[in-house]
């Protein structure tokens, strides 16, 4: 697949691997940031007031430059159309949670402890303790395409 037709994928709730998208990644010895946040009007990295570009006419949003002070788990501040304010932690700096193993037993239908790591949860990270939510495989719904989450957000997206 290439990339745009991985960018329409993503926008559709359709793309099998979105951390291969979006969050952190080394492009040789440039460090590009990727954010997909529908309804932004602008887009920076927290810490240091990196601002974000909006690619094309989506709702898909890029930094590129040197992580020489980039925390590894950076924060997103963005404006929505409604010109509110909103600073989160970019989830995709967090990877999956979920062993290979436990994703192998869970698919033959023979994990038999799957609540510990279905769902969103309090869990530590890094050392830090956090609420996380299932960005990757850890959900039960094995033919979806895709999937959303909706937490503490003033608006919603009819996809």
């Amino acid at each position: 697949m290439n990339q745009a037709g991985a960018f329409i994928r993503l926008s559709e709730a359709r793309h099998h691997d979105p951390f291969s998208l979006l969050g952190r990644h080394q492009q040789g010895t440039t460090t590009l940031v990727r954010a997909f946040l529908p309804r932004a009007q602008a887009v920076s990295i927290f810490e240091g007031e990196r601002p974000l570009t909006r690619l094309g006419d989506s709702d898909l949003f890029e930094w590129r430059g040197h992580d020489t002070d980039l925390p590894r788990h950076h924060r997103l501040r963005w404006t929505d159309d409604a010109q509110c304010e909103h600073i989160t932690h970019d989830p995709y700096t967090v990877p999956p949670q979920v062993s290979d193993f436990d994703l192998h037993l869970f698919r033959e239908g023979r994990h038999w402890h799957a609540y510990r790591f279905l769902g969103a949860r309090a869990q530590e990270v890094d050392g830090r303790r956090q609420a996380t939510v299932p960005t990757d495989d850890s959900y039960n719904s094995p033919s979806a395409e895709g999937r959303s989450v909706a937490a503490g957000v003033p608006f919603f997206s009819r996809r």
